[in-house]
């Protein structure tokens, strides 16, 4: 198991983050999910956290950050670390 975790906030805008999986090839999304999905604008630094297990295949992980609005995204401190 791994723990993604992150800061983030946002500045006049609402925004949504999915997480794909995809295969050793890079090539192939095994799954999606959208794991932040904002209602309003916030310009307090939030920390979002989620444990993700992976699977036998999976061996990529990628962050799509979606921007809904006009304004800024600040993200910092994107950890993706093993649990033991």
């Amino acid at each position: 198991k791994y723990k993604l975790s992150m800061s983030v906030k946002a500045d006049g805008c609402t925004f949504k983050v999915k997480r794909i999986v995809q295969d050793s090839w890079g090539k192939k999304n095994l799954r999606a999910d959208i794991i932040i999905n904002t209602s309003k604008p916030s310009s307090e630094w939030q920390k979002h956290e989620e444990t993700l297990s992976i699977a036998e295949g999976e061996a990529y992980v990628l962050l799509i950050f979606l921007i809904d609005g006009t304004g800024t995204l600040w993200c910092d401190d994107i950890q993706f670390e093993e649990m033991r």
